[in-house]
């Protein structure tokens, strides 16, 4: 889940008239984008060789992309360590299908920086993944660095467990859902859902996260834009204090942690951190309401270029962000993202960087109806 002082969650997706579900229609199985090997995905994620998401096709490099024309220096090494051998040979040995599934093939959907998916929509069972994500802001709020871990663990189902560290300090644990609900019968639209709490594991016992709903849509299947819209609702922790001076209007002058520590019960449901003393700050702990979008063009396999919006609604602890981005794949198992923009919580603008390295393992499993 990346840049959120608050406990800002993660996005995803979803819905749309009449959704194609797992008995749906298989989408055709056109090609992609001219120029993408027919695959598809995520940005920055598995790529494929028009065969279907996650197995031969990409399940999220920038733009898709066959996995045999990406150099793999290390395959070896990142076959021998993939997690998903392990649930590999357990189903071959139970006697299901390791290499074909009985889902249809979705539309590649980039991958967003600050609020993003736990895997790409129509991701198919054993694509996994590992993140490191580190987001400065030239204002007050923190630096934020999360590690990540990523696995499908059924097809359309993944699971996601995240370390959040603001200022390098581990202040939480995320666990994530999301689940697929559908492709549209043209295989150029997808929804899906996320759920995504976290839990301080400082002394504040807080508890928060983000419930997502997200739609994506590309004009036909070979288009290289794609365009999404989510929303949903976030649970967030805010800790304000002076700094070097008293508070103007309870947001002007606000430092901003991600999770504060705890302390006894202050007015409006506000908690009080720290001593007594004029630098202690109090804890609030508000509901707000998100939207956002992304906008995405694809080049080639290995380069996407977006811009992503984002809205967490409160009167007094607002979080926006705007920010073009870039997603680049050099390799078959590692993806870079990195992006630059706009960036407001609590009334306080400043400018905001993030840049998120990603190992990738793909799925190697085929939707309904590739061969």
């Amino acid at each position: 889940m990346f840049a959120r002082p608050a406990l800002l969650p993660i996005l995803l997706v979803l819905s749309a008239p009449a959704a194609v579900g797992a008995d749906g229609p298989d989408g055709g199985l056109l090609p992609r984008c001219p120029g993408r090997e027919s695959a598809g995905g995520r940005a920055g994620e598995g790529g494929g060789s028009g065969e279907g998401r996650g197995g031969g096709e990409g399940n999220g490099t920038p733009g898709g992309g066959a996995e045999d024309n990406f150099p793999a220096p290390f395959d070896a090494v990142a076959e021998a360590l993939n997690p998903a051998n392990i649930q590999r040979r357990f189903d071959a040995a139970r006697g299901r299908d390791v290499r074909t599934s009985d889902k249809p093939r979705a539309p590649e959907v980039p991958l967003a920086l600050f609020v993003e998916a736990v895997r790409p929509l129509g991701a198919l069972k054993y694509e996994n993944q590992l993140s490191y994500q580190v987001g400065a802001f030239t204002g007050d709020a923190p630096t934020l660095s999360n590690v990540s871990a990523e696995y499908v663990f059924a097809d359309w189902s993944a699971a996601r467990v995240e370390l959040i560290a603001p200022d390098g300090v581990a202040r939480a644990v995320g666990f994530g859902y999301q689940h697929t609900l559908g492709v549209g019968p043209r295989g150029n639209w997808v929804h899906g859902a996320l759920i995504q709490p976290e839990v301080a594991i400082d002394a504040t016992g807080f508890v928060g996260g983000t419930a997502l709903y997200t739609f994506a849509y590309k004009p036909d299947r070979e288009s290289p834009w794609t365009a999404t819209l989510s929303g949903g609702a976030n649970r967030a922790s805010f800790s304000t204090r002076p700094l070097g001076g008293a508070v103007d209007a309870g947001v002007g002058s606000m430092g901003v942690d991600r999770l504060g520590a705890g302390g006894a019960a202050g007015r409006d449901g506000s908690r009080r951190v720290g001593s007594d003393s004029e630098a202690a700050g109090e804890e609030s702990r508000v509901w707000r309401g998100y939207a956002g979008g992304n906008l995405f063009y694809t080049f080639s396999p290995r380069w996407t270029v977006g811009t992503e919006v984002d809205a967490f609604i409160h009167p007094r602890f607002g979080e926006y962000l705007v920010m073009p981005n870039v997603t680049y794949r050099p390799t078959k198992h590692f993806f870079l993202q990195a992006g630059a923009g706009w960036y407001e919580v609590g009334g306080r603008s400043q400018a905001a960087f993030i840049v998120r390295a990603n190992l990738l393992n793909p799925s190697g499993r085929r939707p309904r109806g590739s061969d």
